[in-house]
């Protein structure tokens, strides 16, 4: 009779050990209890003994990496019996028990939850599944519901998508939306890994950025708010990436801002507490406007501008798309601002600024004694 000597499991959390030395040679007798074996996983060392008497055949070589209960060596009854055909069948059997790719703790786990091992390994073809894997799996989707919104959907408040919202940009904009009766914050992305399952003021943060367009298909929001304001061209360039996914975005404008008749605006508009928005001025998309902002009437406003804090235009100035605003700018009635042009703190313009221009500020003061 032949018996098999298999790899016993050693640790709940690996599924696989080192063959380090072996303590019979091959072909050699061997007694039931007696040290075979050596071998070692990435916590523990451990001695395989012989389960029956007879003659030791080793099917692995030191230095092989085996799966728990792989068969490593036999016994045989005889030095010469023929151990072919066990041999062979045992082969067949462990060419796809031996394949699996996870740990021998995940797949208690993973039966206890209900979680299907096949299809949580197709995901990470590259690694082996391990315990968080599968409880991480058997979390709930994020899907923005709420029971009493979901049974009055025409009553309920607008849900919006925070979008790069994990520094002070976010904090500010939910400050806004929880002053606001009309709308409610159902989530933050940002790519900052470190943020990740974190909640700012009560809100989740999901995910990195990309992961709008999953929650769009699944109607988790109605519409989304970019809340980077520092860098325009990762604000414009977003906007029109998910804009052209479907994605709707929103205005978030602060309750104390005061917004007089046949104002005009796109969409994708952040403005901040203690504005003005004269009559008749126009304001593109996705615009970040500081606090107390002035746009003067028939003010026209491209989009993706941003707009340092106190910052004003006076009435019927023209402004294109891309331009940037630094704190306490004033800029004289009826000018142009070309688009992607940069305008300094505490500039005062009083001439037209051609596309793609820096403006420079030059200060002099003139000293004389008093009378």
């Amino acid at each position: 009779m032949t018996t098999v000597v298999r790899m016993p499991l050693l640790n709940a959390n690996e599924d696989q050990a080192v063959i380090v030395d072996w303590r019979i040679d091959d072909g050699a007798p061997v007694n039931r209890g007696e040290e075979v074996c050596i071998v070692e996983t990435t916590k523990v060392t451990y001695e395989v003994v012989a389960e029956a008497d007879g003659f030791l055949r080793h099917l692995v070589e030191i230095g092989q990496v085996v799966k728990n209960n792989q068969s490593i060596a036999m016994i045989t009854a005889t030095p010469d019996e023929d151990y072919a055909v066990l041999l062979a069948s045992l082969e067949k059997t462990e060419s796809v028990t031996t394949d699996r790719r996870w740990t021998k703790k995940a797949e208690l786990v993973a039966k206890k939850l209900g979680v299907d091992m096949s299809i949580l390994a197709a995901k990470f073809p590259d690694r082996v599944i391990t315990e968080a894997d599968v409880l991480a799996s058997n979390k709930p989707v994020f899907e923005g519901r709420d029971l009493v919104e979901d049974a009055y959907p025409g009553l309920r408040p607008q849900r919006i998508l925070l979008i790069g919202a994990g520094a002070g940009g976010g904090f500010v904009t939910l400050d806004v939306i929880s002053r606001v009766q009309h709308q409610r914050a159902v989530g933050i992305l940002d790519n900052n890994v470190a943020l990740h399952g974190k909640t700012m003021m009560g809100v989740p943060i999901l995910g990195p950025n990309s992961m709008a367009a999953e929650f769009w298909e699944k109607r988790v929001f109605d519409a989304a708010i970019i809340c980077i304001t520092a860098n325009i061209a990762d604000r414009a360039a977003i906007f029109e990436d998910m804009r052209a996914k479907g994605i709707r975005f929103a205005n978030v404008i602060d309750p104390s801002t005061i917004v007089k008749n046949y104002v005009s605006m796109g969409e994708g508009n952040l403005i901040m507490g203690n504005g003005y928005l004269a009559p008749s001025c126009v304001l593109g998309d996705n615009n970040f406007l500081a606090s107390h902002v002035c746009i003067e009437h028939h003010t026209k406003v491209g989009s993706h501008c941003t707009f340092g804090p106190r910052s004003t235009t006076a009435g019927a100035v023209t402004i294109g798309d891309r331009v940037k605003f630094g704190m306490g700018v004033l800029v004289e009635p009826y000018l142009t601002i070309g688009d992607n042009c940069l305008i300094p703190s505490g500039c005062v313009l009083t001439n037209n600024i051609p596309p793609n221009s820096v403006v420079k500020m030059q200060f002099s003061q003139t000293i004389k004694a008093r009378d």
